[in-house]
Order: structure tokens, then C-alpha cells, then sequence
């Protein structure tokens, strides 16, 4: 994921509002096994010594690598990094959507009313109004004799309809309603009791 981060200490002038994408730390003592020259190419150029890597190697920091969007590397002693402040205060948002896969069907066959299911459904559970296509994906033929055997099957299957979510919503209305009125009769009767005794 990417995060506008913010660097201290000798690495401060790398900082920016940028967003950087963070790749896995590496290690110190497995980057030096690997003959990698972390002194020359991380520490030197900002002005640290052998000692500072020598401590960091003891204290076990790691290295932080950062890729920027133009695809470029940036490597740091993990010390070193922070997010950026004002970035804390951010929510991340991703662009999200669903593929829901129907297979093959009638090419005459209006699914419009199933669309419109999705779409309510969706925005009543996440409050959101969301844009539901149809596309299609591939085109075939069969022969009647088959196709009348699977919608023979496809039948069997089908329970309303009407927009089926909408129904279960005036469902759970009705029950609640239902509910509240029997609360009523029971107080009622409650108070009727109580008034003859």
C-alpha cells in the first residue's frame, strides 16, 4: 500500500509528499552475507559511519526499501522512518466491484429486474448506489431440445419473480409490526388483570 512517509536524521531531505510504496525490510547481517555493500550505498552518502551500521547491525535494525511511482528504489536503516503526520489522519479507499458470473442463457432473456435486485440489495446493505451493467461474455447456440431441458431445471430453482430482496424487507416489516401489536395486547391484558384484582 501506498504512504506519503516522512524521514528524520540524516535522511530528512528525502522526504516528501509523494506517496511511496514500502517492500519488505531486509536484514543488515543477510544483505552483508550477500556481499552487498550496505556502508557504501545506504550510509555513507548521508553522512553516517562505519560505527552507525556497526550499532545498527548490534541493535538488529533492518533496512527499509521504498519504491517510488516512477519505479525507482530507496533504501534506509528503519530508524530512520515515519509516517508522514498529516497522512495518519487519512482513511485509504479502494475502488472495489463485484463480477457475478451467469453462465450461458437465452439471448432473448431480459434480466433487467435482476440488476435492479443487485442494485437495491447493495444499497441497502452498504449505503452506497452502485452501477450494475450488464455485459456479455461469450455466444453460443443449442439445440431445442436441450434448451428446453435446462429450462426445464431452471425452473425448478426459481422461488419469485418479484424483486426478492424487497419482498424479505416488507417481510421483516410486517413481523416487526407484528411483534409490537402482540407487546400492546399483552400490556393490555396485563392492565385489564390488574385493574379486577
Amino acid at each position: 500500500m501506498e504512504r506519503v512517509y516522512e524521514f528524520t536524521g540524516p535522511y530528512n531531505t528525502l522526504t516528501t509528499k509523494k506517496k511511496l510504496e514500502r517492500l519488505p525490510d531486509r536484514d543488515i547481517k543477510e544483505m552483508l552475507d550477500a556481499e552487498i555493500d550496505v556502508y557504501q550505498l545506504i550510509y555513507k552518502p548521508y553522512g553516517l559511519t562505519q560505527e552507525d551500521l556497526s550499532e545498527d547491525l548490534k541493535e538488529k535494525i533492518g533496512i527499509a526499501v521504498f519504491r517510488n511511482q516512477s519505479g525507482e528504489y530507496l533504501s534506509l536503516p528503519t530508524r530512520y522512518v515515519k509516517y508522514d503526520i498529516n497522512e495518519l489522519d487519512n482513511v485509504d479507499y479502494t475502488g472495489r466491484g463485484i463480477v457475478i458470473d451467469l453462465g450461458a442463457l437465452p439471448s432473448n432473456e431480459n434480466i433487467d429486474d435482476v440488476l435492479e435486485d443487485i442494485k437495491i440489495y447493495i444499497e441497502h446493505r452498504l449505503g452506497i448506489k452502485p452501477i450494475v451493467n450488464e455485459i456479455k461474455t461469450s455466444e453460443t447456440s443449442i439445440d431445442l431440445e436441450e434448451h428446453n431441458t435446462y429450462e426445464a431445471g431452471r425452473e425448478l430453482l426459481k422461488t419469485d419473480e418479484d424483486n426478492y430482496y424487497l419482498s424479505l424487507l416488507k417481510c421483516k416489516e410486517e413481523k416487526e409490526t407484528l411483534l409490537t401489536y402482540i407487546e400492546e395486547v399483552d400490556e393490555c391484558a396485563i392492565a385489564e388483570h390488574c385493574d379486577c384484582d
